[in-house]
């Protein structure tokens, strides 16, 4: 390994520290309410003391979501790539039944990459939904 890596620069910790303040602040965020700018922060601090590796009010929580908010709210694979409105309903459920410190950017949810990146993985979910998709070459070559 390059030795580059190995040194940590004398102004890490500082620049650290620095970047969770600017980040815990909120500045130029739109909150809504008094209280939900009081949870940011809150949620904010608890990363910051685990990353600090102090012992936080609570363990934070940042789960990936995976595919549980579509089989949790019981929508169908072609509903969820489909009906926008559904998809939707089943995130909002997700996100108020199970809250958390902080949650991952979701970025699989257009159509086309979606399917067909899902496809792959859920043979017997998506699949049997799409018919269109379902005779084509490149999930014939997948299977």
């Amino acid at each position: 390994m390059k030795q580059r890596w190995m040194d940590v620069a004398p102004d890490a910790l500082e620049k650290r520290e620095r970047n969770f303040e600017a980040w815990i602040s909120g500045r130029n965020i739109a909150f809504e309410s008094e209280e939900a700018e009081m949870v940011y922060k809150e949620r904010a601090c608890l990363i910051r003391d685990a990353a600090f590796m102090k012992i936080p009010r609570r363990v934070p929580v940042c789960p990936a979501a995976g595919h549980f908010p579509i089989k949790y709210s019981g929508i169908s694979w072609y509903e969820a790539m489909y009906d926008y409105e559904k998809i939707a309903h089943a995130w909002e459920k997700y996100h108020v039944d199970f809250p958390r410190t902080a949650s991952a950017a979701q970025g699989r949810l257009s159509r086309r990459r979606f399917s067909i990146s899902w496809i792959y993985a859920y043979t017997n979910g998506p699949v049997t939904d799409l018919p269109m998709i379902r005779n084509t070459s490149l999930l014939k070559a997948s299977i």
